[in-house]
């Protein structure tokens, strides 16, 4: 993703956000103010940067900025509970209780608890006169635009209905915080693309190189094409605001060239899993039996096989808010089975018979992605400039 695609995310993002909840039930008097930074997502509460540790806030599809569970807790002094999936709440729900925490509302002092259901798009909100009513003296709904979601085995909620809810105005704001989700990508992308670097700069020989320790693919020592330059990419695959990296050979003219798709070879894909980066795919035989290529969509494809009997090419798609690849069409070659072609969602469930002319215009039903730009894998400022300002 090109630096002005991350601003037009972004902008849209803050476009969303600045929708105001409209219900009888938003509080009167602010309890304080949350601050959102458009750069990279991070968030001060009344003036303190939050550091976020294991999981971190991004952006939904809803263009609703997203924040773990636990920050409702730790930064506005209410507790969670967690209920598991069951009969009335099919995917678990969530409920944040005031404690001790109370809001002005109607004139009133009142201690509220939310009632948020994974999957579903309302709130119910209940306001009591004391901390330890039994019963409430007042409920009521709120139709959100978005809902609670489970990523990566954690809760994850809508920040703005919540926040001001509970009482918080919710601003947004240009720049970087002290604790972004850029700081962390970035910091993470930079030592993987250092060690590709010095592999290159070593050229990937093997006895020099512990491939297994320092996590580089071997392919690129088994190459015959390890001689061309290696060099990086970022594309966020999945909207949202945190990029994938992608590492590849890369020639302007690979004509002659061998497994190289759009002048270029992938090796390695990498995404975030909270505040570590993650391969998105095995690269026991990437850049070799397997090619991997960005197609328009957000599609990743992958051409390979065991041999002139047996091949595919298998389309995967980032899920929102997840770090592991889901295939979502895939078409096969049997040269086994009388030379026949079979589609399906992945290779296991392909065996519905196609025809070749299926095979034939997967290029132009799925085209690859032609705006990516790929630097050398020694310069570290696009990385570093592109995506944090």
């Amino acid at each position: 993703m090109a630096l002005n695609h991350f601003k037009t995310a972004v902008c849209a993002a803050i476009i969303s956000s600045t929708t105001f909840i409209m219900a009888c039930s938003a509080a009167e008097a602010a309890t304080g103010t949350v601050k959102v930074y458009s750069g990279d997502l991070g968030i001060d509460v009344n003036g303190t940067a939050v550091e976020f540790t294991d999981a971190y806030p991004f952006i939904d599809t809803a263009g609703r900025t997203m924040i773990p569970l636990r920050f409702v807790a730790e930064q506005f002094g209410y507790t969670v509970e967690w209920q598991s999936a069951g009969t009335d709440a099919p995917y678990g729900a969530v409920t944040i209780r005031p404690g001790n925490v109370s809001l002005s509302y109607n004139r009133q002092t009142v201690y509220r608890t939310l009632y948020l259901y994974i999957g579903s798009d309302t709130i119910t909100v209940s306001d009591s006169s004391s901390a330890d009513a039994d019963t409430p003296d007042d409920t009521s709904t709120v139709t959100m635009d978005t809902t609670a979601i489970i990523r990566n085995d954690r809760t994850y909620i809508p920040l703005r209905y919540v926040a001001e809810l509970l009482g918080y105005n919710v601003e947004w704001t240009d720049g970087m915080s002290e604790h972004g989700i850029n700081r962390v990508y970035i910091s993470e992308y930079t030592e993987i693309i250092n060690r590709y670097a010095a592999a290159a700069q070593n050229n990937y020989y093997n006895g020099n190189i512990d491939f297994e320790a320092m996590e580089i693919n071997e392919e690129l020592y088994l190459s015959s094409n390890k001689d061309l330059p290696l060099t990086y990419t970022l594309k966020d695959m999945n909207n949202d605001l945190i990029p994938e990296l992608f590492i590849a050979t890369y020639i302007s003219d690979a004509t002659g060239y061998d497994a190289f798709t759009d002048n270029y070879n992938i090796y390695d894909i990498y995404t975030m899993d909270g505040n570590k980066a993650v391969r998105m795919f095995d690269v026991g035989s990437m850049g070799y039996r397997a090619i991997y290529s960005i197609r328009e969509n957000d599609l990743i494809a992958c051409d390979g096989g065991g041999g002139a009997f047996d091949y595919s090419v298998s389309f995967y798609t980032l899920p929102q808010g997840g770090c592991v690849p889901q295939s979502v069409y895939c078409v096969r070659y049997d040269g086994y089975n009388g030379g026949q072609y079979f589609s399906g969602t992945d290779y296991d469930s392909a065996n519905i018979p196609v025809p070749k002319s299926v095979w034939d215009s997967l290029d132009s039903t799925y085209p690859l992605d032609t705006t990516l730009e790929w630097h050398d894998i020694g310069d570290l400022s696009w990385l570093q400039l592109s995506y944090a300002q």
